[in-house]
């Protein structure tokens, strides 16, 4: 299971596989803060998404990422998003 969240400064997100909770955070470069917050949404949850299944091998699993972010989840759904 894992979430995420942005906003103009930071992103977060957190990531459990198992007993033990994977996380991260960080501030978005100047650049970054000036993209709309639905790409900073949906970045941030990409980025986390792949960084832990590269970094803890993850194959054949089923993920539930969660968001408070419609845009986000419908870019999922849809494959894109041109919001």
């Amino acid at each position: 299971y894992g979430f995420g969240d942005a906003s103009k400064p930071g992103f977060g997100a957190a990531i459990q596989v198992a007993d033990t909770i994977h996380y991260e955070y960080g501030q978005w470069c100047t650049a970054d803060q000036e993209q709309s917050s639905n790409w900073r949404e949906l970045n941030n949850l990409v980025e986390a998404l792949e960084h832990q299944v590269k970094t803890l091998s993850l194959e054949d699993c089923e993920v539930f990422i969660f968001t408070d972010n419609t845009t986000a989840e419908a870019a999922f759904w849809k494959g894109y998003s041109t919001s």
